[in-house]
């Protein structure tokens, strides 16, 4: 990939990327302020590590350890995968969160975050959202919450009311 430092927004859209961690994106593309992958294969582990990022659009669908993000002007991220991976976030000027892990896998994903200073809008979608919440640190900011499990709920699901206030507590 050769260096496109002018280049500010790129959707790529079922691909396989040779770029297994995406090390020549984050090269190569330093004032990138609007990415989306859809449905890109291939990635071993991806990182995204981008200064100027600013929206995120993550669809993934195939298995992965692990997917990290380390962006501190992003405002919006959009994570849709199938298999949960490992998620690591860093982006303190996060604004809006939208998660969706459509698996029906008995395991929900390690989540680590720093911690969100400016989210406003959060939605989570997973059948194990109350594994999802214990992940979350106490976000007293957030405005806007929607939870849901889709239409295959577990029975044995432990979320309440009183752990969403918990860590949601405004």
């Amino acid at each position: 990939m050769n260096p496109m430092p002018m280049l500010t927004t790129l959707t790529l859209e079922s691909l396989r990327l040779e770029d297994k961690h995406l090390n020549e994106l984050n090269k190569c593309l330093p004032n990138l302020q609007v990415l989306k992958l859809v449905g890109s294969t291939e990635l071993k582990d991806p990182k995204i590590h981008l200064l100027s990022l600013q929206t995120c659009h993550w669809s993934v669908y195939n298995h992965h350890t692990s997917l990290t993000l380390i962006t501190p002007n992003l405002i919006t991220l959009t994570i849709e995968c199938i298999y949960p991976p490992a998620l690591h976030v860093e982006a303190p000027m996060l604004s809006h969160f939208h998660l969706c892990i459509v698996s029906g896998l008995t395991y929900a994903p390690a989540f680590t975050a720093k911690k969100f200073e400016h989210l406003k809008t959060l939605w989570l979608n997973s059948l194990h959202l109350c594994l999802l919440l214990s992940d979350f640190l106490t976000t007293e900011i957030v405005e806007d919450l929607t939870l849901g499990s889709g239409h295959r709920a577990p029975r044995n699901s432990k979320l309440t009311l009183g752990k969403v206030f918990t860590v949601f507590p405004n």
